[in-house]
């Protein structure tokens, strides 16, 4: 695994929560239109007694873990990956690291927050990619 692969692991998996969260938000959405079970009790011998209520509820519960789940893996993975860009001794490769990977900034913010063309910030990036050190075991999502 490269450098590059490796830190942009954490990009992916933002990527991830916020389609999750987006799923989660439509789920939601789903139960405001969905009549609450009755309260009057109810005998089939062969069906799912569980309403259309509770099915969407569970599944809300799970993708709520789900995210959760995914979430503590991104922070994990975050605070290994600022060890990483850490141990890169030059200050200017170590801030577009950060901005790019822990920030999951674009080029172009990055050039114009630092002052530099999109060109600069590309060149500096991969020299930094050459300085990284990976762990012994690096993680793999």
């Amino acid at each position: 695994m490269t450098a590059g692969e490796y830190l942009e692991q954490g990009r992916r998996l933002e990527k991830m929560i916020r389609l999750q969260k987006h799923e989660l938000m439509e789920l939601r959405e789903l139960s405001e239109g969905i009549s609450s079970p009755g309260f009057e009790e109810h005998y089939s011998a062969g069906k799912n007694t569980q309403s259309p209520f509770e099915k969407v509820m569970m599944r809300i519960m799970d993708m709520e873990e789900k995210m959760a789940e995914t979430l503590d893996r991104l922070l994990s993975f975050k605070q290994e990956i600022l060890q990483v860009i850490g141990s890169v001794e030059d200050r200017d490769q170590r801030m577009v690291l950060h901005y790019r990977y822990l920030c999951n900034w674009t080029w172009n913010r990055i050039g114009e927050e630092l002052n530099w063309d999109e060109r600069t910030v590309r060149r500096i990036h991969q020299r930094a990619l050459e300085n990284v050190k990976l762990p012994d075991d690096p993680a793999e999502i």
